[in-house]
């Protein structure tokens, strides 16, 4: 009697079970199995943008004025279409003009709205057609050494790379500027692109690594403007806009 009671619990408890498709639970085991790292390249990248700059400069070797294009990365932090960048890609005699290309292939013309060469920041503007993907901006977030950070930019011409690394050093003075210290691989084409938390909050622009002249050489070390100098720069331009006479 007590084995029949015993297989008739088991009856129970089996016709109590939910049955769930096999092609759901094998979508549930992989968004269980999906890294950090995945989850904020998926989330992040369309929020990256590629930006490039045809302008006139001099050239140093020659002492000639020429025309050249220079490529580097940037960041919506607007729906509207505005976009985060470095100073170093537009810092010449004239910029003639600007591409951006957006992460579903997409080229778009944009204007430079504002340059601070001494922070080396800048915003440029692309027409509004759509709402654009953001990245968030951190607010009074704490940094700290050994933080982990991740990378999204173009380095090399590698479109829409992804590194991660840690904080290595703050209050770094890079020609005068704030700058964070990181071990997440940066070269040539990750200026402007963004520096993020592991919340996939913007904590920093790239600007530039440590290399050896006159070979450039990645030595493991890259510099990002700091969030409070983001914060400072986009204030003095907002009120700079204020006080604009309207058109």
């Amino acid at each position: 009697m007590k084995k029949i009671l015993t297989i008739l619990c088991g009856l129970v408890l089996l016709s109590s079970c939910t049955y769930i498709p096999i092609k759901q639970t094998a979508n549930v085991v992989r968004r269980l199995s999906e890294g950090k790292y995945e989850r904020l390249a998926n989330r992040l990248s369309p929020t990256v943008v590629s930006i490039r700059t045809t302008a006139t400069m001099e050239n140093p070797f020659i002492q000639q004025i020429t025309t050249r294009t220079v490529s580097g990365s940037g960041v919506f932090i607007s729906e509207d279409g505005y976009i985060l960048t470095c100073a170093h890609l537009f810092d010449f005699i004239k910029v003639l003009n600007i591409t951006v290309e957006m992460y579903d292939g997409n080229m778009v013309a944009g204007e430079l709205i504002a340059i601070d060469v001494d922070r080396d920041l800048a915003l440029v503007k692309v027409s509004y057609s759509m709402r654009y993907p953001v990245a968030k901006l951190a607010i009074g977030k704490y940094l700290a050494i050994g933080q982990e950070v991740v990378v999204i930019g173009h380095p090399l011409g590698l479109m829409w790379t992804f590194t991660n690394g840690i904080i290595s050093g703050l209050h770094r003075d890079v020609a005068g500027i704030d700058n964070i210290q990181v071990t997440a691989i940066i070269n040539p084409g990750n200026s402007g692109g963004p520096l993020f938390n592991m919340e996939g909050e913007i904590i920093g622009i790239n600007v530039c690594m440590i290399s050896t002249f006159p070979i450039p050489n990645w030595s493991g070390q890259g510099f990002a403007v700091s969030i409070v100098q983001i914060h400072q720069f986009l204030k003095d331009v907002k009120a700079d806009l204020k006080n604009q006479p309207r058109r």
